[in-house]
C-alpha cells in the first residue's frame, strides 16, 4: 500500500487559514493545544477533505513513501544534523484532537530546506541514487530542490502532508 507524501509551501498564517479546525501547540513537550478544540474539530477526521483541497492551492508536489525517516536520510546526506531535524519534526505545527496530534502535517526544518535549495544541479543525480537507490529518481530530488528554493524566495515554510 502506498503512502502519499505531499509537500507544500505556506506561511504559518496561511496554514492556519487553510486548516481552521487545528490549533497551535503551546509550551514544550508533551505538546498541548494552545486553546480548546471546537466541537467540530472533536468530531472531524484529519486531514479533512476541506483541508486537503485548501492545501492543494499552495505550491504543491505529490510523491509517495517519502516519510520523515526517509527525509532524515536525505537531510544527513546534505550535511544536516540528526537531532535538529527530529526536534522540528516532533513538534506539530498545528494540533488536532486524538492520538495523532500532528494530524499528518509536519513542518520541515529550515536547515533541511536550505540544504536542498543549495544542492548544486550537478549533484542531484548522485544524491538521488544514494538516497533512493536509482539515478532515475533525480526528478523527485530536483522537484524538492526547486520547492525549497521557492520556500526561501517567498519566505515560506515547507511542509509534509502524509496520507495513508
Amino acid at each position: 500500500m502506498a503512502i502519499y507524501t505531499d509537500f507544500f509551501l505556506a506561511s504559518t498564517e496561511e496554514l492556519q487559514e487553510a486548516c481552521p479546525l487545528r490549533v497551535p501547540a503551546s509550551g514544550d513537550p508533551p505538546w498541548r493545544p494552545s486553546k480548546p478544540f471546537s466541537d467540530e474539530a472533536l468530531a472531524a477526521d484529519f486531514p479533512t477533505v476541506a483541508e486537503c483541497e485548501a492545501l492543494k492551492e499552495f505550491v504543491y508536489y505529490e510523491q509517495k513513501n517519502l516519510l520523515p525517516d526517509r527525509l532524515e536520510e536525505l537531510h544527513l546526506m546534505l550535511g544536516g544534523d540528526e537531532s535538529q531535524i527530529w526536534a522540528v519534526l516532533h513538534r506539530p505545527p498545528l494540533m488536532v484532537p486524538g492520538q495523532n496530534p500532528f494530524g499528518d502535517i509536519f513542518q520541515l526544518p529550515s536547515d533541511f530546506v536550505r540544504g536542498l535549495a543549495e544542492l548544486p544541479q550537478d549533484r542531484v543525480a548522485a544524491i538521488a541514487e544514494e538516497w533512493l537507490g536509482d539515478k532515475k529518481t533525480k526528478g523527485a530530488v530536483n522537484s524538492l530542490r526547486k520547492m525549497a528554493r521557492k520556500a526561501i524566495e517567498q519566505a515560506k515554510n515547507m511542509y509534509l502532508l502524509v496520507l495513508v
